[in-house]
């Protein structure tokens, strides 16, 4: 298990080992980190987008559904406090690990509230 500490103002995407991990802000303030690969096809999930209607997140490449439920009841161990994110990652402890700063694109207050045509659903 590799422990990070970051600012999320700065940071908002990890790579640690072969995986990558990005922070998406909900509505009420409250963050998840989730991993960046789509459970239908690994597609990267940050590229996605916010359907506000359905309060999920929606895959870029084959519309699968993430909702709201589902990103908090998978997501990464994650504490905040102190304007300060800790996350466990379920990778070695001593994997390199890479903080950056993306355009998460599936951000709920950058993305459209529709999506239609949108279909799967994952890990409901």
């Amino acid at each position: 298990m590799l422990v990070l500490t970051f600012d999320p103002e700065k940071f908002n995407f990890v790579a640690a080992g072969d995986d990558s991990y990005f922070l998406l802000r909900f509505p009420d303030g409250s963050r998840v980190m989730f991993q960046d690969r789509c459970a239908h096809r690994g597609s990267p999930l940050h590229l996605g987008c916010w359907n506000a209607g359905e309060n999920a997140l929606v895959c870029s490449s084959h519309q699968t559904k993430y909702p709201e439920r589902v990103l908090r009841r998978q997501g990464v161990p994650l504490i905040y406090r102190a304007g300060r994110v800790t996350v466990l990652l379920d990778v070695a402890s001593h994997a390199e690990a890479r903080l950056a700063r993306k355009n998460i694109l599936a951000q709920p207050d950058n993305s459209p509230t529709d999506t239609s045509g949108a279909q799967g659903t994952a890990g409901a």
